[in-house]
């Protein structure tokens, strides 16, 4: 199973984005802003990690947790609504607006009875605005 976290919208305070479930709409995402090395809270770099759902000692209870992304610990999917409900960790909700996502809850609980147990997740960071193209 792939979960793709496409990163759209960057502001100061969050990223946000759509989660994908093998290709398809899930939820709507929000995370750290983009920000340089070392400074955090910060979005995870992109790439593909492997994930588990796990037993969370913070939430107590299940969470998609986020393996070996380097310069992180504890690196989880879980419920919230704003920026500083994340410290890293990617934040899914039904609904979308400026730094927040909305029926967090209901959209995680959702995310959590279609995940296989284990699989890939994928963050995918916005592509740059194309060039303009010089005149000749």
């Amino acid at each position: 199973m792939l979960l793709t976290v496409n990163r759209l919208h960057a502001t100061p305070l969050s990223t946000t984005g759509e989660l994908l479930v093998d290709g398809l709409h899930q939820a709507y995402t929000l995370e750290p802003p983009m920000l340089p090395p070392p400074v955090k809270p910060r979005a995870v770099p992109a790439g593909t990690y492997d994930y588990i759902v796990a037993p969370s000692a913070h939430f107590e209870r299940n969470v998609i947790c986020v393996e070996a992304v380097p310069g992180f610990e504890d690196i989880e999917l879980h419920p919230g609504n704003f920026p500083d409900d994340t410290h890293g960790c990617c934040l899914v909700g039904e609904t979308i607006g400026d730094n927040f996502v909305g029926q967090s809850q209901a959209a995680f609980n959702e995310l959590l009875g279609k995940v296989a147990p284990v699989g890939k997740i994928e963050y995918v960071d916005p592509l740059p605005p194309p060039k303009a193209m010089s005149a000749r």
